[in-house]
């Protein structure tokens, strides 16, 4: 997602601790939700200080435009402006008269940039209400309903030719599901990274083959925990 030069400028030159702030929400690029009051700013990241008093640093990309644009706020920079830089042409030397051939002038291969590393989706606090993945009873009797569950990603499953789906936690026959479909329809799935990592999900709770199951409609429920 884009960013002015201004904003980045902005951020990347506000520097230190911050006076105690009020907790608010902020949402992540992947649309996680979590409430914190901001400690420090320093170039490319924000450190915040959780409801709970813990720390938890995170990067200025991985937060929402708005969370952003909030952050600039609470720095006073909404309305900051870059003075437009002076430009002086110098007068064009007068060329001296060549009287010897100039010598072939020699240039070096020029090595490649680096690609920068991909980037890795940010985490978030556990919801309040989130069901661990491997408390079976409490989930099956919560089938047909909406809830939030939260377990630890073992691996992610292609179902053959079709293309779909399916992220398999450790402990417990809960699954999600995401047909190729959904898949199709968004650029935002970051799944290979998922094995072995925390994982929260909200959705309405179904039931296939006797297993309790999740159904991916957007990106956006699958969201990275501590």
């Amino acid at each position: 997602m884009s960013k002015s030069p201004l904003t980045l400028v902005a951020l990347y030159l506000t520097l230190g601790t911050l006076s105690a702030q009020t907790i608010e929400t902020w949402v992540t690029s992947q649309g996680a939700m979590f409430e914190a009051s901001v400690k420090t700013v320093v170039p490319g990241q924000v450190t915040f200080i959780l409801k709970d008093g813990r720390e938890q640093p995170v990067p200025l990309a991985n937060l929402s435009d708005r969370s952003r644009a909030k952050l600039i706020e609470f720095l006073g920079l909404a309305t900051a402006s870059a003075p437009a830089p002076t430009t002086v042409s110098a007068p064009a030397p007068t060329p001296a008269p060549q009287t010897t051939p100039a010598a072939a002038t020699s240039t070096t291969p020029t090595t490649p940039t680096a690609a920068p590393a991909a980037m890795t989706p940010a985490t978030a606090p556990v919801a309040g209400a989130a069901i661990e993945a491997t408390d079976i009873a409490q989930i099956n009797a919560l089938i047909g309903q909406d809830a939030t569950l939260v377990g630890t990603v073992t691996e992610v499953v292609t179902l053959g030719a079709s293309g779909h789906k399916l992220i398999k936690f450790d402990g417990t026959t809960f699954n999600i599901f995401i047909s190729k479909q959904m898949l199709e329809k968004s650029t935002d799935w970051i799944l290979d990274d998922l094995p072995g990592k925390r994982l929260q999900v909200s959705g309405k709770l179904e039931s296939y083959r006797d297993a309790p199951q999740i159904k991916g409609l957007a990106p956006s429920q699958l969201v990275r925990v501590q």
